[in-house]
């Protein structure tokens, strides 16, 4: 990635298939992964408007999911670590798999 995408926040819209409501949001990329941002939601430790509720990152060799789900809470309410879903570990059932 280059220095100038580093810095930058992408911005997004999810849509909600059956309601057609709508969750802006953005992405950035920092030092250690990456932070997802949602209009209207955030975190415990940061001023409003200004928090991550999601960051992907790779910590002592894992890759993880950290998430916050709940803004009254300081700590992540879920750790998700990512290596047992690692393409090697795919275990060959038939031709199609």
């Amino acid at each position: 990635m280059t220095n100038q995408i580093a810095h930058q926040k992408l911005p997004f819209i999810l849509k909600d298939s059956v309601s057609q409501q709508s969750v802006r949001g953005k992405v950035a990329h920092i030092n250690n992964g990456l932070e997802i941002y949602f209009d209207g939601y955030g975190n415990y430790s940061c001023e409003p408007t200004s928090g991550s509720t999601i960051l992907i990152e790779v910590f002592e060799q894992s890759l993880r999911v950290i998430i916050w789900g709940d803004i009254q809470q300081e700590d992540p309410t879920h750790v998700i670590e990512l290596d047992g879903a690692r393409e090697a570990l795919r275990v060959k059932i038939n031709e199609y798999n």
